[in-house]
């Protein structure tokens, strides 16, 4: 029993030790953010795709669902847009 907690415990720090520089990469980058990135993101009307999957991820961290808007430029289509209570969540950072 304790040689499978130890396979066990050895496992997750292994899977611990490789997302721990991916954090420390997203933290020293979030650091480097300014109000006026936000304001830039806030601007777009139709964000480039990377910025749209980064908005989901702080949807999903915040546990808000994202909003959905018909979209534009497909007919009977509709696209997630990000929510008014994430973007105001976001500014308290800054």
């Amino acid at each position: 029993m304790a040689a499978k907690a130890k396979a066990i415990a050895d496992s997750a720090q292994a899977e611990l030790d490789l997302a721990l520089p991916a954090l420390d990469a997203a933290l020293s980058s979030l650091k480097n953010l300014t109000r006026n990135d936000i304001v830039e993101v806030k601007s777009l009307r139709n964000p480039p795709q990377g910025v749209k999957t980064v908005m989901e991820a702080c949807c999903i961290m915040f546990q808000i669902a994202p909003k959905m808007v018909a979209d534009p430029n497909k007919v009977h289509k509709h696209s997630k847009k990000i929510h008014p209570l994430l973007r105001s969540n976001l500014f308290v950072y800054f």
